[in-house]
Order: C-alpha cells, then structure tokens, then sequence
C-alpha cells in the first residue's frame, strides 16, 4: 500500500509460544501457561537487545494483557536508549473491528453495527511510553538469558529487600538474602572475622605500616 522498501517479514519473523511439550500454547489457560509465556516472551527480548547494531520496538498492543505486561517488564530489564515501548490505539467504531487494521491509502467504506464509515476518519494515535532501564543493573547471569521470568524477578527482588547474612562456619557457608556460597576455608575464616568484626560495631580492619 505505501510501497516500503527492504522491510523483511516472514515466518521467520513471528516467534510461536510453546509448552514444554512443544505444543502451540494458543491461549494462556493455566498458571503453568503463564510462566511459559513469561519465559518466551523474557528470553525473545533478551535476546534481541543482545545485538548492539539493533533497535527494538515494543508494542503493548493486542494479546492478553498479561502478555503485554511481560513484554513491557521484559523490556525494563533488557532494554537500551534505543528501545521503544509503545501502545497504538485507534478511534470508535474502528477499534476491535477484525475487517480494519489501518487506515489504506485509498479510503475504504466499512459497514459496521449496520452504519457505513469510511476510514478517511480513522485516527491512529501512537502512545510512546517511558519505561525505566534496568539493564545496567542487571545481574551477568541475568543478562546472558540463564535465568527465566520467574526467577529474574526473584533475584531481583532479594536485592531491594533488607540485607541478611548467615555465617555456618563448620559448613564453610554463607547465606546472604538466602543466596547460598560456599568458601575456601582461609576466605571463610577471614570472612567470619570481618562479619564478626562488623557485628560487634567495631572499625573496618585498618594495617598499619608495621604490619607489613
């Protein structure tokens, strides 16, 4: 219709969500459903802001609205400056109607609710949304797509919560806001002296120059 020039679009371009069966999820009918769709559509942005030659586009509209909010999330977390995030909306009576997508050139006469419009008289409004950019405070693994929705936001969220730190000395182990390490046995014993230094309110360890 406007004669665009060099725009791929194939089915290598649309991106199927699927089960751990492999089978089409065509609806998100389950909690299960959910955090699949939560893990594909994550992963799909992730890898896509992996390619610093690339500008991604996001658009809220259409789909569940869980759908639109994984992608709006997703893209907090990955996103880069030249990441949009959008939402397109259209005037009544066009909206929702499954015989107009946009606005041809040549106007077309639509019969709709036994009225007839032409669609000279839709109007498009693009909605930019401002989003915060998470990505520079992104864990490494996070970024490199190890990790799926559900647990991205669980180790995100043990950063915003209030510090705790558990020292099992015999075990070799700490435990800092339930993330479990486990120590060599000299970083365990410098690392129990510095937490009990700390517990008991005393200065950070300060060497003098006889002690070298």
């Amino acid at each position: 219709d406007f004669n665009f020039q060099n725009i791929q679009f194939n089915e290598s371009n649309i991106h199927v969500i699927e089960d751990t069966e492999k089978q089409f999820l065509n609806d998100a009918e389950s909690g299960q459903h959910n955090r699949v769709a939560a893990d594909f559509i994550t992963r799909l942005i992730q890898d896509m802001t992996n390619d610093a030659n690339s500008a991604l586009h996001v658009s809220l509209a259409g789909g569940r609205k869980t759908m639109s909010f994984y992608a709006g999330y997703a893209l907090s977390l990955y996103g880069r400056l030249q990441d949009r995030l959008s939402h397109v909306m259209v005037n009544a009576p066009f909206m929702n109607r499954p015989e107009f997508f946009y606005p041809r050139p040549c106007a077309q006469r639509l019969e709709i609710n036994n009225q007839y419009f032409s669609t000279d008289d839709a109007k498009i409004i693009l909605a930019d949304i401002p989003y915060v950019r998470m990505r520079d405070y992104v864990p490494d693994r996070l970024l490199s797509g190890e990790a799926g929705f559900q647990e991205t936001v669980e180790k995100l969220q043990r950063f915003a919560t209030m510090e705790t730190l558990a020292v099992h000395i015999s075990e070799r182990l700490i435990v800092i806001n339930n993330i479990s390490v486990t120590l060599p046995p000299s970083d365990m014993a410098f690392y129990s002296w510095m937490a009990y230094r700390a517990s008991k309110g005393e200065p950070w360890l300060n060497l003098d120059e006889d002690a070298f």
